[in-house]
């Protein structure tokens, strides 16, 4: 296998909400990387979501600096389906997941998503941190296989992740 001889291009995919969203779009904004930006809904709407003007602000100055804006035409009355629309349209998008997950299951209406979001990522490299940090940030990988292996049948490999720059 060859790779290029340039320099890789990174970039950090968000949907840019209140929380783990924007602290690694922050992040990514720092290091200067590319930031193709997701929103459930038309930019406008989504915007309405966030209370306070620093939220709004903040959301405003994040699609200034993106290098692309993905807006789905998401509707409030089917919420958990733009959710599902937007996180599976980054995941498409990523060859690498950050999951800040406390590894509980989801609770109400986010489950859903939870389920089709983790058969997705099940073929994508996963950068786990715990948001407590109890735990050293974990990299997940699927063994590689010709085909995805069912739900029952998924094999990770489990590596350390060194957490110096």
């Amino acid at each position: 296998m060859a790779f290029a001889d340039a320099d890789p291009a990174y970039s950090i995919v968000s949907a840019l909400a209140e929380g783990a969203d924007r602290i690694v779009a922050a992040i990514g904004r720092e290091e200067e990387f590319r930031s193709p930006q997701f929103c459930r809904y038309r930019a406008t709407k989504y915007r309405a979501d966030f209370k306070s003007t620093s939220l709004k602000s903040s959301f405003d100055d994040f699609l200034q600096d993106a290098t692309s804006v993905f807006e789905l035409n998401g509707e409030r009355a089917a919420e958990d389906r733009a959710y599902e629309a937007v996180g599976l349209l980054m995941l498409a998008n990523s060859d690498v997941l950050i999951a800040i997950w406390d590894q509980k299951p989801a609770a109400g209406p986010a489950e859903p998503r939870e389920s089709s979001n983790m058969r997705c990522w099940r073929h994508t490299g996963v950068v786990l941190v715990d948001p407590a940090g109890r735990r050293e940030p974990e990299l997940l990988w699927q063994k590689e296989s010709k085909f995805p292996a069912p739900v029952s049948e998924s094999r990770t490999s489990r590596g350390e992740i060194s957490t110096t720059r």
